[in-house]
């Protein structure tokens, strides 16, 4: 599952940076959260990947990173729900296997904490079919991404809904 909460553009791709201008570091807190700090001038935003599956978990986070964005990982709900308690995400990015309620949990977890509410929620499963994506939907996911993705379509979705987010809070 990812997380969006904090609405900061990261710089786009086409930045090129300078060694000084780049300072990056990996910590780990006792909650087994790992987060990349990297400092380009502002700070970007934080994206929560939440997958049990710890290859696709560390191929995401990766994605991500190279992609400019402060990324926070979790193996599990717990640490999840911990990790958001912590630092406030701006997105959160979960994975989802066929017709798993058990899955959606983190998903409806997010919608039901006030803090939580309005981050959003973007759903990975391989599975198309309806019933996935109704159950999905019910969940409040607010984005479905079927797997797997073509290359820097997670990146576009993420941006978007950075933008989307930051001009409907400016808005209210």
């Amino acid at each position: 599952m990812f997380c969006i909460r904090e609405v900061a553009l990261p710089l786009p791709l086409s930045h090129a940076m300078e060694p000084e201008e780049f300072t990056s570091s990996l910590l780990s807190d006792e909650a087994g959260l790992l987060t990349d700090q990297t400092v380009v001038g502002k700070r970007l935003a934080l994206i929560l990947v939440a997958d049990a599956d710890s290859d696709r978990r560390d191929h995401y986070t990766s994605l991500l990173r190279d992609g400019g964005f402060d990324v926070a990982a979790a193996g599990d709900e717990a640490t999840a729900l911990a990790a958001a308690d912590q630092a406030p995400s701006a997105i959160v990015i979960s994975h989802v296997a066929p017709a798993s309620a058990a899955d959606l949990g983190l998903c409806r977890q997010f919608r039901a904490i006030a803090s939580t509410r309005d981050v959003p929620v973007i759903v990975l499963t391989v599975f198309d079919d309806e019933h996935t994506r109704e159950q999905i939907v019910r969940a409040g996911a607010t984005a479905i991404m079927i797997e797997p993705l073509k290359q820097g379509l997670l990146l576009r979705r993420v941006r978007r809904l950075i933008t989307h987010t930051g001009r409907r809070r400016r808005t209210s």
